[in-house]
């Protein structure tokens, strides 16, 4: 047996993959950690001679595996760049996919000259424009306000209060409610579409000839500057305004009816604000609840986000000023 990279033989969701690769007959010399996410999967290279592929332990009880190979289904018909599933056991929580390679599109940038960046991300709003227009839909899980509200909720939660030791007020819940109100009504009121869901830097992969395009199990239908946003307003890169406006405006003309650009631009940074709020609470939530620290370094950034988008918007500005006092207490705390 080939001995685990966590624990060695303890480690039997490892052992029980390499098991399942011996059982299907794929002949390999070496099996090593890929990657992790922010999820229960784990991700291993599958060495087979001068080729490689990548096994995925996700377990059953915490992934909805059916999901995931439905939607590389509607995407792969679709034309979108998706690992091939090339072997699958959904009873025991592992799938074989083609290997894409090493680098992300994070990595991708850090050597890429300024019309090498613009091919990228010309290329992955194509993508997400591709998604929207030719990705069926049917059946799947509605982007609605349950959904969005439950995904706010985690900021209160898990970064105001586990994180910040921060219990907010009755005045100032009742200012955090109005901000989740407003963005779930700005998301609603939008074009609904295939969403991606988690579309940004880190699940892009450049290849040969297009973006490749991973970890799309979660996909909902939804708002149609969604994926726009996530991509743009990255949380683990930041661009300047006149990067954003540059590739949401690729987007926007991409839609029909196509809407003006102010519209566009206040969906656009409304659905932002609706998922960065929620991904503090999903930072925080990883590391208290996950034991991954490394998530809370992007929080600044993920924070900026929030705090420049709702300077923005006049209507915003008891929760900007909402921010500014936490910020200030919390910051008077630690001093």
């Amino acid at each position: 047996m080939i001995e685990s990279p966590y624990n060695s033989d303890s480690d039997k969701r490892y052992c029980m993959l390499i098991r399942w690769l011996n059982e299907a007959g794929i002949e390999h010399s070496n099996v090593e950690p890929a990657s992790a996410d922010a999820s229960f999967r784990r991700y291993f290279r599958v060495y087979t001679g001068k080729d490689s592929l990548i096994a995925v332990d996700t377990p059953p009880e915490h992934n909805d595996n059916p999901q995931f190979i439905d939607i590389a289904s509607r995407l792969s018909d679709a034309g979108i760049h998706t690992p091939e599933i090339i072997r699958y056991s959904l009873e025991n929580g592992y799938l074989l996919l083609e290997d894409f390679g090493t680098e992300v599109l994070q990595q991708a940038l850090e050597t890429a000259d300024h019309n090498q960046t613009v091919r990228l991300y010309t290329d992955a709003i194509s993508s997400i424009t591709s998604m929207q227009q030719t990705a069926a839909t049917k059946g799947l899980p509605l982007y609605n306000e349950q959904l969005l509200r439950t995904e706010m909720q985690l900021f209160t939660d898990w970064y105001l209060q586990q994180h910040l030791h921060y219990t907010p007020s009755n005045a100032e819940l009742n200012t955090i409610e109005e901000v989740f109100t407003l963005c779930v009504n700005n998301a609603i009121e939008q074009p609904q579409a295939f969403v991606h869901r988690d579309y940004h830097c880190r699940n892009l992969m450049p290849t040969r000839n297009t973006m490749g395009i991973i970890d799309f199990q979660d996909a909902v239908l939804g708002p149609v500057t969604y994926d726009p946003v996530s991509l743009l307003k990255d949380v683990y890169l930041d661009w300047p305004e006149e990067f954003i406006a540059k590739f949401s405006n690729q987007h926007r003309l991409s839609l029909q009816p196509m809407p003006d650009i102010a519209q566009y631009t206040r969906w656009f940074d409304l659905m932002g604000l609706q998922r960065h709020i929620k991904v503090l609470g999903i930072f925080c939530r990883l590391n208290y609840r996950d034991g991954k620290a490394q998530y809370l370094n992007d929080l600044p950034l993920v924070l900026l986000h929030v705090v420049r988008t709702i300077g923005k918007y006049p209507e915003l500005k008891k929760f900007l000023q909402l921010i500014k006092t936490i910020t200030a207490k919390t910051e008077k705390t630690k001093a």
